[in-house]
């Protein structure tokens, strides 16, 4: 039977808050022979999402893994990117060892805080762990009743206790071991599916951690689509000098053409479940887009009717090995992640015009490599070189650079260097929020920062940024620490 020790870190507060819970995180998982067992990791001197230290905390825990067969549970406060709307992150999709619970998101401070909301707290624990043995939040839809692996605010709508009871009915109905409700019920059961894979890992290793990559599930729609929503490319916000192996930047407008205000995800992107994108490729194929990073956020936003919403994205990965030059077709899908089938809510397709640059290709192979998490950054003067000068390649692999600089006037150089004009929108708006925390972090005045940064982002497609830094504000206001004094 699985056995395996979970190192449980973070930030001093959060490890003192969980700790001595613990316990109910492990009975979730007992009554399929898996076996969990904390300890207190080495507290985190500061917050990895302000103090930009998470590429190296992460190489770090995954060398302790791979080392030592250790899973880690991490609980910091700051949100990745301003989303307050995310709870918690399988960090390392390509490993499986690390999961992360954010405790300035929003879900852990409705009507308190992370200590008066603890059982929340564990529930997302949970959910968190469950991704590192596989389970997929698809994977919930084998049941009709909240459970562990729906998002936060879609199991919400039952207590644990009443979930519990019709776990207890399926799983005699299927004829299953039989299930105990604990006492007190605080957290949600495993769905059907989820039951049948976490026993399995007990003979096959495809759903243990340490293993293969995460099993995503991107490719799976139903292409029922909704016909309120109007989707399409911004004009003039789609990066036009894209080479084979390169990026793909384009910003997405979505409008509500209907009379009634609609529903959409608020979190719109692939790493959210929300948005699916692919290229035709020319044997007649997809190639599908695969993010490096998979949040949980399960939160709406209200579309009033004639409303127009934009988001930008930078996409970059191997399916854009399967560009050729020429002309090829991209698709993207916005996807009801909170649906049983994830249900098509609106879809966009725009040309790609791909040249074949092989210098190029290789500087966007290792900018991959750095978006998604390697921490080995040679200098950026050797890196720049070849790179079109005020390319988006180049913006790209600046911003990458500046994140990991010590030097913070450095940092800054090149941050609003990643905010000129002509560069991709989605880099702008990513520079931009970085230099918010670095400032901030600074101890600069918050309204001089922010009086700075409307000088350059003035355009109503600004407003994705705009909503990210409250967020982050939001979420820099927020301590563990605070709430228990």
């Amino acid at each position: 039977m699985p056995s395996m020790i979970v190192r449980v870190g973070g930030l001093q507060e959060n490890i003192d808050l969980l700790y001595p819970r613990f316990g109910r995180i492990a009975d979730a998982f007992a009554p399929f022979g898996i076996t969990l067992t904390a300890e207190r990791a080495e507290p985190l001197d500061s917050d990895p999402e302000y103090s930009g230290s998470w590429t190296a905390l992460k190489a770090k825990l995954q060398a302790q893994s791979k080392a030592e067969s250790v899973l880690h549970l991490l609980l910091t406060n700051g949100v990745p990117g301003g989303h307050v709307t995310v709870n918690g992150q399988l960090r390392d999709p390509e490993f499986r060892s690390i999961a992360s619970v954010y405790l300035g998101a929003s879900l852990f401070w409705q009507n308190g805080n992370p200590s008066t909301n603890i059982d929340s707290v564990i529930q997302v624990c949970i959910h968190e762990i469950g991704h590192l043995f596989n389970l997929v939040h698809g994977d919930a839809n084998s049941s009709d009743y909240s459970s562990a692996m729906r998002q936060a605010t879609t199991r919400d709508d039952q207590v644990p206790a009443v979930s519990w009871a019709a776990a207890v009915a399926e799983a005699a109905q299927l004829r299953e071991p039989r299930l105990t409700i604990p006492d007190p019920a605080i957290y949600y059961p495993f769905s059907s599916a989820c039951r049948a894979h976490l026993r399995e890992a007990s003979t096959n290793s495809f759903w243990l951690p340490f293993r293969d990559n995460f099993r995503d599930v991107s490719g799976e729609i139903d292409e029922v689509g909704d016909e309120l929503i109007e989707m399409n490319i911004a004009p003039g916000d789609r990066h036009s000098r894209i080479h084979v192996g390169g990026e793909i930047y384009f910003t997405l407008s979505i409008r509500n053409r209907g009379r009634k205000a609609t529903r959409i995800p608020y979190d719109i992107g692939p790493e959210y479940g929300s948005l699916k994108v692919h290229l035709e490729i020319p044997d007649g194929g997809r190639a599908i887009y695969r993010p490096a990073h998979y949040y949980c956020s399960s939160a709406t936003t209200t579309l009033s009717p004639g409303e127009r919403l934009f988001r930008s994205f930078a996409l970059s990965g191997p399916f854009t090995d399967h560009l050729v030059p020429g002309t090829q077709t991209c698709v993207v899908r916005l996807i009801d992640p909170a649906t049983r089938d994830g249900a098509m809510l609106g879809s966009a397709k725009f040309d790609v015009r791909a040249s074949e640059e092989p210098q190029l290709a290789k500087k966007s192979a290792k900018l991959r490599r750095y978006a998604a998490g390697e921490p080995k950054f040679a200098s950026y003067s050797k890196d720049i070189r070849s790179v079109p000068e005020n390319s988006a390649l180049a913006a790209h692999l600046a911003l990458e650079y500046a994140i990991r600089l010590r030097d913070k006037k450095r940092c800054l150089e090149l941050l609003r260097g990643c905010q000129q004009p002509k560069i991709p929108r989605a880099i702008r708006h990513a520079a931009a929020r970085h230099e918010y925390v670095q400032r901030v972090n600074s101890g600069e005045d918050d309204a001089t920062i922010l009086k700075d940064l409307r000088r350059r982002f003035r355009s109503s497609r600004d407003q994705e940024l705009w909503e990210r830094v409250a967020s982050i504000q939001e979420s820099m206001s927020r301590s563990v620490g605070e709430s228990q004094s």
